[in-house]
């Protein structure tokens, strides 16, 4: 842990600088917290004053990643609006459509008929394909209609962001400089959050650990580098963490003979949705989407053999 953190400073800016996309776990941390819990009128009005400042952060962020790779063009664009929808989006979506069809009628099963697992699973473009479906499912319910308006204009951002994208130094530049204008905000924002909750909750660590990543806050790069053994037969836990949609995780099975699953949980002891396999003796490394539901935090690592422990290094992003 980082001895030299100051409580005094805005530490959401220290301890995140030069690494906006931190800034933007840390942002992603508080924001599902608030969402989970905005049945509380105070959560609720914290959560109302930072929903557009994240929006527009993740929104930025995902164009520098796009950005610094404008090889790819419109494979970059997608995964773009992709990061914006799996990191705020479709929350905010979800809960408004559950305004008028909870997620106990009918109606919701219409809409989500493969809930959310398909738009975390296979490729951006199978994604893409599943949320126009999800959309398209919305017609015939005339009072989502504002809803599905927005939903709409995500998606086709998805295919009229190509020329944005693909303008190299252009693309750079832009993106660069509004992270630089929009960075002291944000995080202002998440610090005056901090404020309201130190007077609404004074010194219970309890509550505040539940909306401040004082972890991600505070850990150094060598934190970030899991080499353990993952036992015969055995299911463990590996970390608790918070990334983006597009946040890269790699691992290490080359020393392993046997093949091993990955993926993320709401809480211990639920079982495993989606998942990603590592086959022995590979290193390969996964968007963060693909190991599960972006708001569940517990990475945890599978080895089904009966008889054999592999070794194995996981590096999140720092």
């Amino acid at each position: 842990m980082n001895t030299g953190f100051n409580p005094f400073k805005n530490f959401f800016l220290t301890s995140t600088r030069d690494n906006n996309r931190k800034l933007a776990r840390v942002g992603k941390y508080m924001f599902d917290a608030l969402t989970e819990n905005d049945g509380d009128t105070f959560i609720a009005a914290c959560l109302a004053e930072l929903n557009t400042p994240h929006t527009l952060w993740i929104s930025k962020t995902a164009a520098k990643a796009a950005s610094a790779g404008p090889q790819h063009g419109a494979i970059s664009a997608k995964n773009a609006v992709m990061a914006i929808i799996h990191g705020t989006d479709l929350r905010v979506w979800d809960r408004l459509i559950q305004n008028f069809y909870d997620e106990t009628t009918s109606i919701y099963d219409i809409i989500f008929p493969n809930g959310h697992s398909k738009l975390h699973s296979g490729g951006v473009d199978d994604q893409l394909i599943e949320f126009k479906a999800i959309i398209d499912n919305m017609v015939p319910y005339t009072s989502l209609n504002a809803i599905r308006a927005t939903m709409l204009a995500r998606y086709n951002e998805a295919f009229t962001d190509e020329a944005a994208v693909g303008q190299k130094k252009a693309g750079k530049k832009t993106a660069a400089s509004n992270l630089t204008l929009d960075r002291q905000s944000y995080g202002d924002t998440l610090f005056g959050i901090y404020g309201l909750m130190i007077h609404e909750y004074k010194a219970n660590a309890s509550i505040l650990e539940l909306y401040i990543d004082w972890h991600t806050i505070q850990r150094s790069a060598k934190e970030n580098i899991f080499s353990k053994i993952a036992v015969k037969h055995s299911i463990e836990q590996i970390a608790i963490r918070t990334y983006l949609s597009d946040d890269e995780i790699e691992i290490n099975n080359s020393m392993g003979t046997k093949d091993l699953k990955f993926y993320v949980i709401r809480r211990p002891g639920e079982p495993k949705g989606i998942f990603v396999t590592v086959p022995a003796g590979q290193t390969l490394s996964f968007a963060r989407h693909l190991f599960g539901n972006m708001a569940w935090r517990y990475f945890m690592v599978e080895n089904d053999d009966m008889t054999t422990d592999c070794h194995y290094i996981l590096t999140f992003p720092n």
